[in-house]
């Protein structure tokens, strides 16, 4: 089975520290990146990933880094990081096709909520798509 992998896009480094050792609990492989230019490369080059999406530098919200990542990769798997309470992402997201949200201060349950369903969407990708058994097994 392919390596688990993610990215986070974030300027903080302390947000992007703790996100870090919670995905590493997880046995994911992660990158960080703090500018949405650096990533949307990354991303092209290695679409099967998670992506944790807060504010980079080069962006002048969230929701324009989002907006960016979503008409470049429209199929990647997207969490937003972000201190908005839930209807506000919800609202301001609606129809970017997110998977979710994380609070800054997201607890460890609500990442593995967040996972768990990015590994059943991933599943059944890797079910219906003949060839990526090929490719999850690829080095």
């Amino acid at each position: 089975m392919a390596a688990k992998t993610a990215m986070i896009i974030e300027k903080d480094e302390g947000l992007t520290k703790d996100l870090l050792s919670l995905l590493e609990e997880n046995a994911f492989l992660v990158k960080i990146y703090h500018s949405i230019d650096d990533a949307l490369g990354a991303l092209a080059k290695q679409p099967e990933q998670i992506v944790f999406l807060g504010h980079p530098r080069d962006a002048s919200s969230p929701f324009e880094a989002l907006d960016r990542m979503v008409r470049a990769h429209p199929f990647a798997s997207i969490i937003l990081v972000t201190e908005l309470a839930p209807d506000e992402v919800e609202e301001k997201a609606e129809g970017y096709g997110i998977m979710g949200s994380l609070g800054w201060k997201a607890s460890p349950e609500e990442l593995a909520s967040l996972l768990d369903q990015y590994e059943k969407i991933r599943n059944m990708m890797n079910e219906s798509d003949p060839s990526a058994a090929t490719k999850s097994h690829e080095p």
